[in-house]
């Protein structure tokens, strides 16, 4: 991916996974997660900003967040719909989903779409190869500002 714009950052989806992994991958090797709309995509990232802040305690900070936009055109496994694939939407537990991307990964899958277990009506994308993640280009940039309490206020940056 040398030369290609904003390789650095599709990369580093991978290369610097969360040492406890995410909901469709764990801690050796990481994905390229996308929503399927910009609400979507905010649910997600507010809630697992706001976990790490839930850690170590601080609710008084801000983050600025860059939303990068990008096309797929491979097939993907598709678990939004039917009882059998509750398991793999659980919000507190990323133990059988994760073991379903293990399995599909190794298997050659592409990736994952999903429903967004944040945001009622989302759905997102997991990508496990880096090479799908086309045409990678910036979109909006925000701020999170949490002013004391988990819930942050998020304001959409112009230049």
């Amino acid at each position: 991916m040398v030369g290609i714009p904003n390789a650095s950052a599709v990369m580093a989806a991978y290369c610097h996974p969360h040492p406890g992994g995410a909901r469709f991958n764990d801690a050796n090797r990481g994905a390229w997660y996308a929503a399927l709309d910009i609400d979507t995509a905010l649910r997600e990232t507010i809630f697992h900003r706001t976990l790490e802040l839930t850690e170590i305690q601080v609710f008084d900070t801000f983050v600025q967040m860059r939303q990068y936009l990008a096309d797929f055109r491979a097939e993907f496994h598709d678990i939004r719909a039917g009882a059998d694939y509750e398991r793999y939407h659980d919000p507190d537990s990323y133990v059988e989903s994760q073991v379903l991307a293990g399995s599909l990964l190794s298997a050659g899958s592409n990736g994952i779409v999903y429903r967004s277990v944040r945001h009622r009506g989302g759905h997102c994308i997991a990508c496990f190869r880096p090479p799908l993640v086309l045409n990678v280009r910036t979109g909006a940039h925000y701020e999170y500002r949490w002013q004391g309490g988990q819930e942050p206020v998020v304001t959409e940056l112009r230049s």
